[in-house]
């Protein structure tokens, strides 16, 4: 068999009365299932909302949390560039120098940055 051939599976298919008893064999079994879901008559808007809850005390954990770690921390402390942080971050050369001179790239500094990664 190559693998341009295809598997000729119709022997597997069921003629029309065997799927009609297999059809209603499943339906027996998932009646009460059925019956159950439609005495119910539960909307997905109704299965959402009941969701909301845990949802908004999730929120409410984590938002404790940053606040809480956001409230440790100095105001003041400021993280300055330098070789370590730049290192972790691989942050190119040229992008260091302009962290650590605070200062926006100009059009020539960027022109050559990128001709510089072009070699």
């Amino acid at each position: 068999m190559t693998m341009d051939e295809r598997l000729d599976l119709t022997a597997l298919e069921p003629d029309e009365a065997q799927r009609e008893l297999l059809v209603a064999a499943i339906m027996q079994r998932a009646g009460r299932e059925l019956e159950r879901r439609a005495a119910e008559d539960v909307s997905p808007i109704a299965i959402l909302s009941d969701w909301m809850r845990p949802a908004l005390a999730a929120a409410a954990v984590v938002a404790a949390l940053a606040v809480s770690v956001l409230t440790q921390q100095e105001l003041t402390a400021h993280v300055e560039p330098g070789s370590g942080l730049t290192d972790a971050l691989a942050v190119p050369a040229p992008v260091n120098e302009w962290l650590i001179s605070d200062r926006s790239p100009t059009v020539a500094d960027l022109l050559i940055a990128m001709d510089g990664e072009a070699h």
